[in-house]
């Protein structure tokens, strides 16, 4: 993802880090110390803005092309826990393609609940959903951008 500072035009790419600062390449911004400052105006890290990345919806959940596969996890709802996972074979998991976050959201577009992965992680979790009737399942590609699944009712 990229982070754009609020008080001017420097944008904070994950993908590439910030070489000059020393900032390795695929260095989460949530992984930034605390006291990370805008090089160029001293803003906050506190106070970047998510430059939202364009989200792939499928257009049919139960028909989805080779590239949508890849990016859409298997799930189940089992009492009030959503697990999910990604098969060894589904998606490429490796320093240059990988599965880097799975996020709800709630029907307001806000995130609730995430879980982060480093490349070469096994690409499984669980939620706890009791309190969710609606909820929208996010996957984050650091190759390939955002994959949802639309909105999920219980």
């Amino acid at each position: 993802m990229k982070y754009h500072c609020s008080g001017c035009d420097y944008i904070y790419d994950e993908i590439i880090g910030d070489e000059d600062l020393g900032i390795e390449p695929k260095t989460f911004f949530d992984n930034l110390p605390n006291d990370f400052f805008c090089p160029f105006c001293d803003t906050h890290k506190d106070d970047f803005v998510i430059l939202e990345d364009q989200i792939h919806s499928p257009i049919n959940i139960n028909n989805l092309t080779a590239f949508e596969g890849e990016h859409f996890p298997n799930y189940e709802i089992v009492w009030d826990i959503l697990k999910y996972h990604f098969s060894e074979t589904q998606h490429p998991n490796d320093e240059n393609h990988f599965i880097y976050k799975i996020a709800l959201f709630d029907e307001s577009w806000d995130e609730i609940l995430k879980h982060n992965f480093e490349a070469w992680a096994d690409v499984k979790w669980e939620f706890d959903i009791d309190y969710l009737d609606t909820f929208e399942i996010r996957v984050f590609c650091i190759k390939d951008g955002i994959f949802s699944t639309g909105i999920i009712e219980r």
